[in-house]
């Protein structure tokens, strides 16, 4: 009777060990995105009524969050936030629906900001600002 009341409390330890690690697997795989946001960059997702699928990319020092001008490489194509008429014109891309693109934005004397597989959706029409710290390393 020993026996069976020990076999019993070892399969019920088992279980316990195994909801814990189902518990646990599920938690870690809920993921709330209404917005990305990370000290470098965040993300605004829309629908375009138009139906184009588009990226624009904003370029902001970090620390006064005025607009910068800025390099941008989407999959290896190279872009420039431009200045005219005294303001920074931001990155209009449109692009192809269901890409996984690779983007990083770059500008002189700043540390560069990389958002790495991204998947961008039919319809999709993505706001990226980004926020450029300043890099006081020498140019050599």
């Amino acid at each position: 009777m020993n026996e069976k009341l020990d076999l019993g409390l070892k399969a019920l330890n088992v279980n316990k060990i195994i909801v814990f690690f189902l518990i646990t697997f599920i938690i870690s795989c809920v993921t709330k995105r209404p917005d990305i946001v990370n000290k470098t960059y965040k993300l605004r997702k829309y629908k375009s009524k138009s139906g184009f699928t588009k990226i624009v990319i904003n370029a902001y020092d970090n620390e006064t969050l005025e607009l910068i001008p800025a390099n941008v490489e989407i999959n290896d194509l190279f872009f420039k936030i431009k200045y005219e008429n005294n303001k920074f014109i931001p990155l209009e891309i449109i692009t192809n629906p269901n890409s996984q693109l690779n983007i990083e934005v770059s500008s002189i004397m700043r540390h560069t900001v990389n958002i790495n597989s991204f998947i961008i959706k039919k319809s999709d029409s993505i706001i990226i600002n980004t926020y450029l710290k300043k890099d006081n390393r020498p140019l050599h």
